[in-house]
């Protein structure tokens, strides 16, 4: 019975928890299909009539900001470490496991 109470008690903290965090977020998100004035005046409101201005945000936002050049550098950058980071951590790897003395022992 204990038990029960100790888990149900846990639940609805866990529940709080969890809504206190995704609250929030679904804030930014409604907000961000409303005009730039409607936020401030109404920022817990649906986005409905005039103020709903669909993706326009989300499109002005990406040419404004650069993201689709900053998502290709990411992507480079990304790409060719990982090829690298395979690439030395194999061939570290070789020759930890072939060459023995102390030093590759210690490593090991």
């Amino acid at each position: 019975m204990v038990r029960k109470a100790v888990n149900a008690v846990l639940l609805a903290l866990l529940i709080f928890f969890a809504a206190a965090f995704v609250f929030p977020v679904a804030v930014v998100l409604i907000n961000s299909f409303k005009a730039k004035f409607s936020i401030s005046t109404a920022p817990f409101t649906l986005p409905l009539g005039t103020d709903f201005v669909g993706l326009s945000n989300y499109i002005e936002g990406i040419k404004s900001t650069g993201l689709v050049s900053a998502f290709g550098w990411s992507l480079f950058i990304t790409v060719f470490s990982i090829a690298a980071i395979l690439i030395f951590t194999s061939m570290c790897a070789w020759y930890i496991v072939r060459v023995k003395n102390k030093f590759t022992s210690l490593l090991y």
